[in-house]
């Protein structure tokens, strides 16, 4: 959360606040700074400086574990310690245990505290500037698919960052523009179908909280059921001509710019190959199997990888939560969604413009994303995101009792 007033901040506790800046940057850019210096092991040195950073903020007293922090930390563990009586061979259940406990709770921390967000977007943005640099340096030649597909995620809220920064009358503006054309060109050389389907929904969940924000209510009702009238029809124009607007998009692309679109030519493989879901409707299936008759608890975590041989998972948020823990994973995530809209509701009312967009940044790449990608146990993001959108509701039900 931003803090404007700084003259009222003691000099001691503003620079120990850049701590908390510091902490929150590196746990967004973490998949980043560990891909860019591409050695073997190096996201454990890379948790070992946060966690140092967060062992020099509680001394200071800048860094506080809350309540929320505690409840889902405790939740975790219990759901944890269930899946290791259920689950037969616990190899990747110890792998998930040992992960969260050295990486996903630091990150569930860090995202409960106070910190300014101009000073956390200008950090992501000189840890994406050398980071990218590092990238195009060494040619993305030089990595094969899967990593670059990672490549792709992790640069994603340096990308949304910069959008961001544009906006802002600062001089980190021209560093901003730089990563923002940099990463644009990256994406159009080997960015995947993920990576877009994002900005989309992300550029949608923007254009409704922003559009015709200084305009009267009932112009911003009419404006948003349009907005849904169009995205309606614009979905049945996609189901019914998807080859052809493929087919002709990827020979525009080709002839402007003498070069095709990783994302474009994977679309036109996978639709004349019969599954443009890649292989993941399979492992929908396959989770739909494992949860019949065990929507309740679930079969534990690590389960389905183990079913599914060589540690694949669902990539999908829902049939992952359901076929790990049933109902007590599923409630969960629901109250994520309504709170996710409660706080966008409240910082809209306030019209604070800088917390919307950081918070939308937060949503779209630590949420969004595990609905068609990724596994929650191994992205640093969505505890993050956890941590930030709990803390924020605990203080606004606070706030709310000291008006009672």
């Amino acid at each position: 959360m931003e803090i404007e007033k700084k003259q009222s901040i003691p000099i001691s506790y503003n620079i120990n606040l850049r701590i908390n800046d510091i902490i929150a940057a590196l746990v967004i850019c973490f998949s980043l700074i560990n891909g860019a210096i591409g050695i073997d092991s190096i996201s454990y040195f890379t948790i070992s400086v946060i966690f140092v950073f967060l062992i020099l903020g509680l001394m200071n007293k800048t860094i506080r574990i809350t309540k929320p922090t505690i409840y889902i930390f405790a939740f975790v563990i219990v759901i944890f310690l269930f899946s290791f009586i259920r689950v037969d061979d616990k190899y990747y259940t110890y792998y998930y245990f040992k992960y969260f406990l050295g990486f996903c709770a630091i990150s569930l921390l860090a995202g409960a505290q106070k910190f300014s967000l101009k000073k956390v977007l200008l950090c992501i943005e000189i840890i994406g500037f050398i980071c990218v640099s590092i990238f195009l340096v060494r040619g993305f030649d030089s990595y094969d698919a899967s990593i670059q597909m990672g490549i792709a995620y992790s640069i994603l809220p340096v990308f949304y960052s910069s959008l961001i920064n544009l906006k802002q009358k600062n001089h980190s503006r021209f560093i901003s523009l730089i990563n923002f054309v940099e990463i644009l060109w990256c994406y159009a050389i080997m960015a995947p179908r993920g990576i877009w389907l994002n900005i989309v929904i992300t550029a949608i969940l923007y254009f409704f909280v922003f559009f015709g924000k200084n305009k009267s209510h009932k112009f911003k009702i009419k404006a948003r059921i349009c907005i849904l009238i169009i995205i309606f029809f614009s979905i049945l124009f996609l189901y019914f001509y998807f080859e052809k607007i493929l087919l002709f998009t990827s020979d525009l692309v080709f002839k402007i710019t003498k070069d095709k679109v990783y994302a474009l030519e994977k679309m036109i493989f996978l639709f004349n190959s019969g599954d443009l879901t890649n292989g993941r409707s399979d492992l929908v299936l396959l989770a739909q199997e494992l949860s019949k008759g065990h929507m309740f608890f679930g079969r534990g975590i690590g389960f389905y990888e183990i079913v599914q041989g060589g540690g694949g998972y669902v990539h999908n948020i829902i049939y992952q939560s359901i076929v790990e823990a049933g109902i007590f994973f599923v409630i969960p995530l629901i109250l994520i969604l309504i709170y996710s809209l409660k706080h966008l509701l409240r910082i809209y009312k306030k019209n604070n413009v800088l917390e919307m967009c950081f918070f939308i940044l937060l949503f779209s790449n630590g949420f969004v994303v595990l609905f068609y990608s990724s596994v929650y146990w191994k992205l640093l993001i969505f505890w993050f995101f956890l941590g930030y959108l709990y803390n924020y509701e605990r203080q606004h039900r606070l706030h709310k009792r000291k008006k009672l």
